[in-house]
């Protein structure tokens, strides 16, 4: 997570870094990284959301889901990926319903050709 947070930028893909004064201090409390899902019109894959362990059970992950969403709809994306193993109750309570897999290239879709070709040997 910390090289997503390294690489992060306005455009996609961005991490979202949930904060939270507490005792004086800032602290990072939260994260979730969108990127655009490939081969599906207007849909983004949410991935990497995470709340620090002592906080998990508060709202947090609800909070930063919520900002991901609305950071995707304002960006025009009408359809959320994101993929879990061991959450699936978490985010029915959000919505969510089981899919078909998407894929995502993150920061290297630029690099996919516009138009392949291919010849059979």
């Amino acid at each position: 997570r910390i090289q997503s947070l390294e690489i992060s930028r306005d455009s996609l893909p961005c991490s979202l870094i949930m904060v939270r004064n507490h005792a004086g201090k800032s602290e990072v409390i939260g994260h979730a990284k969108i990127m655009e899902a490939q081969g599906v019109d207007k849909a983004c894959y949410i991935e990497s959301v995470f709340i620090r362990e002592d906080l998990r059970g508060k709202g947090y992950g609800k909070k930063i889901m919520l900002e991901a969403e609305k950071y995707s709809s304002g960006k025009g994306f009408k359809q959320m990926f994101l993929n879990t193993l061991d959450k699936q109750d978490f985010y029915s309570h959000l919505g969510y319903k089981l899919s078909h897999p998407v894929l995502t290239l993150g920061a290297n879709a630029h690099r996919i050709p516009q138009a392949m070709v291919r010849k059979d040997c």
